[in-house]
């Protein structure tokens, strides 16, 4: 027993009596320290109350004086005090297992700390990983800005080059009015040359391959159009040069034809197609619009009906309620009646009783009647429900094909509007066309003119020549003839000479011309391909501040849920603490009566009441 006393000692010093450690940087307040003095003067006074009770029980109560103690009593006594003795300890169980859990307390207050510094230490990390990532955020910056700066100056190379194209395009423009003017001296020159009469023989045979090339090319040109063949015709008298650039235009006259037709028949054909597209969706259209109708109509129908019915329903509810009442007021009569004639077999008591239950029969008859006209009504509303989003659904689905039906006549307004631009496009090719066949018979009128002349100054030259044969005497005069001849042959080689330079010059400008052509598609495309990389840059700096964002924004959740799932855990953990340690001073009032909550609780509680 003395051996218990003193370890519930030591064990309520321990327990009550040792102060809990404060968190560093909190203040306790001064009515709530811990006073040494005080406890130690408990503690001494609680040693002396003990060992007050140690000799007492060393006491026999039979040495008492004045006692006189039976052996029933003695061991009534003694069986008390072993009761006793067994409470005691399991009061010392008790209090030991409270110890344990403050103990176990304690350690999850630590854990708790050690807790609270692994988050201190993720939220320096993630710190460092935001600072890190602002840092990069700065770089990219830096980035956009170069890029940005680049395409400044690429805009200003474009602006120069686009003055460059400018500059180019007045001198192309230069160089067409100065190849007009040489056209034009070259219209003079051949109005000159058509008054010649004399051509050679190796002239006569390049005009005569020439003229045939280009009837062939001429009757390629009608077979592909669909004109007639073209007959060749031999003539000759025009230049070499001119023939081999209307060769050229020819050529190329007929390429665009063959392509025009070839479009052509596939707008005819794509019309077609959009045509019956067209008559298609007109037709589904008008279905649409015709099932429309029809589930209005029968929706309306079946709203009437309805309607009708529960006009019909009331009134028939209203006729069997009143009858009903009619037949309750009636039975209750005659029961009456019955009642007064067989002498009052029942009392007045029982009727009433069998009155109501009638009543109460009536009444639930009526509310099963009224439940089942309720699904009823409510099935009703289902289907008329069903049927409205029925409707609904094909309104959307006639707007849809509504939508669909003007698309295609937009479509088809814009392809025969194409079709008609074709159909004009080709009525000027029919109408070139007719004028180059028109043009081939005056150059052929022309070659037969210049060949008669030719024919008759030949004629008239041998006429001279066997005239000036035959009159010997006048020698003089031949030899000025002689020397006109030469004059004029001396003018028509520097013509010729003249006129092969200016084709020279012209065929050298139109060579020029697709170079200049392709120079300016190749600026185009570099400025095409400048605008796809500034708005690449742009989408590339847009998708990297938005990634930035979504990056700062999931730090943000990822530390916010981490933050509040720990504080809910902390304060159950102090939660739990407190109520063990209020049961704990319980278990210690109940043992020692000087001792309860006023004297130990109000320290712990304080220091379990402030947050982490």
């Amino acid at each position: 027993i003395l051996h218990r006393q003193q370890r519930n000692s030591h064990i309520y010093r321990q327990a009550v009596f040792t102060p809990p450690l404060p968190h560093f940087g909190e203040k306790v307040p001064v009515e709530e320290q811990f006073d040494k003095e005080k406890a130690k003067a408990e503690v001494m006074a609680l040693d002396v109350v003990l060992n007050h009770d140690k000799t007492a029980d060393k006491k026999s109560l039979d040495t008492l004086p004045g006692v006189k103690v039976m052996g029933a009593e003695k061991e009534k006594y003694e069986s008390e005090l072993a009761k006793l003795y067994k409470e005691m300890d399991d009061k010392d169980d008790e209090i030991n297992q409270q110890s344990q859990q403050v103990e176990k307390l304690k350690q999850q207050l630590l854990d708790q700390e050690e807790l609270l510094s692994f988050s201190r230490r993720d939220h320096s990390t993630l710190q460092t990983e935001l600072n890190r990532l602002l840092a990069e955020n700065e770089a990219s910056k830096e980035e956009v800005k170069e890029v940005l700066q680049a395409l400044e100056e690429l805009a200003v190379n474009y602006d120069q080059k686009s003055q460059e194209v400018e500059d180019k395009a007045k001198e192309f423009e230069a160089l067409s009015e100065e190849l007009n003017q040489k056209s034009s001296c070259l219209a003079s020159i051949d109005s000159e040359l058509q008054k010649l009469k004399e051509m050679t023989n190796h002239q006569k045979k390049r005009v005569t391959e020439m003229m045939s090339s280009l009837l062939k090319d001429l009757a390629e040109i009608s077979v592909a159009v669909g004109g007639n063949y073209i007959k060749q015709q031999e003539s000759s008298g025009l230049i070499d040069e001119e023939f081999t650039m209307a060769r050229l235009y020819i050529s190329k006259m007929k390429s665009e034809v063959k392509t025009m037709v070839k479009r052509s028949k596939q707008l005819e054909s794509t019309h077609t197609h959009s045509s019956q597209k067209l008559e298609e969706t007109e037709r589904d259209l008008t279905a649409c619009q015709l099932r429309v109708s029809q589930h209005e109509a029968k929706i309306k129908s079946l709203t009437e009906s309805l309607q009708n019915v529960e006009h019909k329903k009331r009134q028939l509810e209203e006729n069997v309620d009143l009858l009903h009442e009619e037949i309750v007021r009636i039975r209750a009569q005659e029961k009456v009646n019955t009642m007064e004639k067989e002498d009052e077999i029942q009392s007045a008591k029982e009727v009433k009783e069998a009155v109501e239950m009638q009543i109460q029969s009536h009444r639930e008859a009526h509310q099963r009647q009224i439940s089942s006209l309720r699904d009823e009504l409510d099935n009703k509303e289902k289907v008329i429900t069903e049927l409205q989003d029925l409707n609904q659904e094909i309104m959307l689905e006639q707007e849809r094909l509504k939508v669909e039906h003007e698309k295609l006549k937009t479509a088809e307004q814009e392809k025969s509007r194409q079709l008609q631009e074709l159909m004009v496009q080709q009525d000027r090719r029919e109408q070139a066309r007719q004028d180059l066949k028109g043009l081939e018979e005056t150059v052929a009128r022309e070659l037969q003119t210049l060949h008669s002349l030719r024919r008759l100054f030949v004629q008239d030259l041998s006429s001279k020549v066997k005239k000036n044969g035959q009159d010997v005497d006048d020698m003089e005069g031949n030899a000025a003839q002689k020397q006109k001849i030469n004059f004029l042959e001396r003018n028509l080689e520097q013509l010729t000479k003249v006129h092969k330079q200016l084709l020279q010059d012209n065929a050298s400008l139109r060579c020029e011309i697709p170079k200049m052509e392709k120079r300016l598609r190749a600026t185009a495309e570099r400025v095409q391909a400048l605008e796809a990389a500034l708005k690449e840059a742009k989408e590339t700096a847009a998708r990297d501040q938005k990634r930035y964002q979504q990056e700062v924004e999931r730090i943000k959740d990822s530390v916010k849920p981490k933050n509040m799932g720990r504080r809910p855990s902390a304060v159950i953990g102090r939660c739990n603490t407190l109520n063990n340690v209020l049961h704990h001073t319980d278990h210690l009032h109940l043992i020692y009566p000087g001792i309860g909550r006023s004297s130990v609780s109000p320290t712990f509680i304080s220091y379990s009441s402030n947050p982490l």
